[in-house]
């Protein structure tokens, strides 16, 4: 509607809409770009040139040029006269090395990964010397933290230094502390690595007469 003095006023009807649960995991999940050189290498394996035998004996193609871009570790066996296109000493399953190398060429980590998985990625990374993704890893399992995992992911994070996992593990565990304590994972924790609970595990224990 233009008034008399010139201006524009605007009529309009807003409605709002509440977003559901479904909504807001989807908007939560990570995703990867579906073009460029590293996702249609991933897709095609085109013209692969290095191979990954895994610890259960599957094989996994790659190329040389993404492996040595990625990990000096890879870069140091693939250079390796011996070795050549083959690298054979892998202490991880084909699971693992897979996901391995889905994020050397898309820079991705699966979302909805459990703890266990994503600590294996983890010792991957720093076996690989992936420093990022030892870094989503620690951020996936500070978004994974469970009464009965809490023990473990405790001991993990002060063995690997794991300054941000450690701090949401001890703040989870100061809440849950009366539940998480009669957990069999917990106890087991507390008994196998007393040396690595230590002052931490007290600090914890501390907020409660337990």
């Amino acid at each position: 509607m233009i008034l008399s003095d010139g201006s524009i006023k605007l009529l309009c009807e807003i409605s709002l809409f509440e977003e559901t649960n479904d909504q807001k995991n989807d908007r939560k999940k990570v995703t990867y770009a579906t073009h460029g050189i590293g996702f249609n290498l991933w897709q095609s394996m085109f013209d692969w040139d290095a191979m990954i035998v895994a610890r259960d004996g599957k094989a996994l193609k790659s190329h040389k040029i993404i492996l040595k871009a990625a990990s000096p570790v890879f870069k140091t066996l693939l250079e390796q006269e011996q070795c050549g296109s083959y690298i054979s000493e892998c202490d991880f399953d084909g699971e693992i090395v897979e996901k391995v190398l889905q994020f050397l060429y898309l820079d991705f980590v699966d979302s909805d990964l459990k703890s266990d998985t994503l600590l294996k990625l983890f010792y991957a990374g720093e076996k690989y010397n992936v420093k990022r993704l030892k870094r989503i890893c620690e951020e996936n399992l500070s978004n994974d933290i469970t009464i009965e995992n809490c023990g473990s992911l405790l001991g993990f994070a002060v063995a690997n230094d794991c300054k941000k996992l450690l701090q949401k593990v001890v703040d989870f565990a100061a809440v849950h502390f009366p539940l998480i304590i009669r957990s069999n994972s917990w106890k087991n924790e507390v008994q196998e690595k007393p040396e690595i609970f230590g002052a931490e595990y007290s600090k914890v224990e501390g907020i409660f007469d337990v």
